[in-house]
């Protein structure tokens, strides 16, 4: 659960975040691996080379310095951050706790995107796809069939809404001469 605004970058090495993390908004980190099941509070920063073991808990605002370890279920805080103490069980335990609500609150709200959100038509198109590019093929396939059939519908009412037309015109045409006819007889 990565929230709004965070910043995530490598300049050194890769950044790895692991399963059921939550990183909270506004917070960055750069090139700083966290394992999983880890909260990384709001406006956090992990430097390059930190370590952030399993289960743990870097409090909001925390400056951790370059190169640091913190060790699996310990809580840091403050400026450069250091250690608080140590999570208990349940607190290790509501750390999973929270990543699952995170991903239930997601799952329930992904439909919002089929809504239109902020994506552009090229793109929104595809959001009820999977991530298989025949999903996506098939999809385009799809589509330009529809497309096809609408164009020959379009043209088939154009060509009878001439073919109206020219009776209309045919008609009129005849009344015209019916009415030349009985003018040229009086």
């Amino acid at each position: 659960n990565i929230q709004d605004g965070c910043i995530i970058d490598s300049a050194k090495n890769h950044t790895k975040i692991g399963n059921g993390v939550t990183v909270g908004h506004l917070a960055s980190i750069h090139s700083a691996t966290v394992e999983d099941h880890c909260l990384i509070g709001m406006g956090a920063l992990l430097q390059e080379g930190v370590v952030v073991k399993e289960e743990s808990f870097i409090a909001a605002g925390a400056n951790v310095p370059k190169n640091t370890i913190v060790e699996s279920g310990e809580l840091w805080v403050g400026n450069p951050a250091r250690k608080l103490r140590d999570l208990t069980a349940e607190e290790r335990q509501r750390l999973h706790f929270q990543s699952n609500e995170y991903v239930g609150v997601a799952s329930s709200q992904k439909e919002v995107m089929l809504l239109g959100g902020n994506l552009p038509d090229s793109i929104s198109k595809y959001l009820h796809l999977g991530h298989d590019v025949n999903d996506i093929e098939q999809y385009d396939s799809n589509q330009e069939q529809e497309r096809g059939k609408e164009e020959q519908l379009q043209e088939q009412e154009s060509t009878s809404e001439q073919h109206s037309l020219d009776d209309e015109t045919t008609r009129n045409r005849f009344h015209n001469n019916e009415d030349n006819l009985k003018t040229a007889k009086s």
